[in-house]
């Protein structure tokens, strides 16, 4: 729980516009204490108003730690936390999941017989949700950020 002072301190700092909603600040409280264990291994949440009455939230590294994330050492906290989520929040639906990952290209042949050491390709892309809420992702997909994009039904 080392890092609930330092959030408490910086909450409003995450949450876009000068003067956020009760609601917008109420999402980032319970976003936070339902993903408290991973906040406590350098994660961080940020809650952002989005279009038409929606909500975006994201969960990334902090930035003065590794970015980069397996899925298997969020996956149980963070599908615990979309079933929570709707739940609680049952006026809202999960519109898309959207993450930032990285792939690596095949490895290059060369006619010397070297071969090139594969390189990372960093890709904006849509996750299905049943394939996080099923927990179906591979454990080794490496992700910069996961956001919920979450719109009133």
């Amino acid at each position: 729980m080392k890092y609930l002072k330092k959030i408490s301190s910086i909450n409003e700092l995450f949450i876009e516009g000068e003067n956020p909603s009760n609601f917008t600040v109420e999402l980032k409280d319970f976003c936070e204490s339902n993903l408290i264990y991973l906040i406590d291994e350098d994660f961080e949440v940020l809650v952002l108003e989005a279009h038409a009455g929606g909500f975006l939230i994201q969960l990334r590294k902090l930035f003065n730690v590794e970015i980069w994330f397996k899925w298997q050492d969020i996956n149980d906290s963070y599908i615990a936390f979309i079933n929570r989520l709707l739940n609680e929040y049952d006026q809202y639906n999960i519109n898309t999941i959207e993450a930032y990952i990285k792939e690596y290209s095949e490895p290059m042949k060369f006619a010397n017989g070297k071969v090139s050491k594969p390189s990372p390709k960093l890709i904006n892309k849509i996750i299905n949700k049943e394939e996080v809420v099923n927990n179906t992702l591979s454990p080794d997909l490496e992700l910069g950020s996961i956001t919920i994009h979450l719109m009133k039904k």
